[in-house]
């Protein structure tokens, strides 16, 4: 059997059954199928394997995987090479789902009125700092929930998908 890369060799084009004395044979062979795997780094959907013919272009690929609080930034091999998806593919490869996390606006509302707004970033925490008057105990959201200590500074990560009003609380 031969073997040229990147061909895998199929056939000869003959039946080898019978003894032959002088014979002229052609060797074939066809471009050999690549994987191209795309794992989703906790996003969904889960991994998905695509087949190109090598030295082709992917003419289809995974959609863009969704990740709540974070946007998708492209597909990225282990040495850190975006995925490109007009390139000819010469090699089986793993690409992860990178994804970057969304900033969001916190406005701030002291008395009725707007104090100030700080952008957050989903999965970050962040001190909103304290109003200079009165004697400040934390910051909270509409359904009464404490998002802060006394000196501003977030209890938890930012979790929520979208922009929030947050109010101050005076003893």
């Amino acid at each position: 059997q031969t073997s040229s890369a990147p061909y895998d060799f199929v056939g000869d084009g003959e039946n080898m059954s019978e003894a032959i004395t002088s014979a002229r044979l052609f060797a074939i062979f066809e471009k050999k199928q690549l994987s191209l795997t795309f794992v989703c780094d906790n996003g969904t959907p889960a991994e998905q394997i695509i087949k190109v013919t090598y030295g082709d272009s992917p003419a289809d690929i995974p959609a863009e995987p969704t990740k709540t609080g974070y946007s998708f930034a492209g597909w990225f091999d282990d040495d850190g090479n975006k995925f490109d998806q007009s390139a000819a593919v010469t090699k089986e490869t793993v690409y992860t789902a990178k994804f970057t996390p969304k900033k969001y606006t916190v406005t701030l509302v002291v008395n009725g009125e707007e104090f100030k707004t700080v952008e957050a970033e989903y999965g970050s925490k962040v001190n909103f700092g304290v109003p200079s008057s009165g004697y400040f105990l934390f910051w909270y959201d509409g359904d009464n929930k404490q998002w802060t200590d006394s000196s501003g500074e977030m209890l938890e990560a930012y979790s929520t998908d979208g922009n929030v009003t947050l109010y101050a609380r005076f003893l």
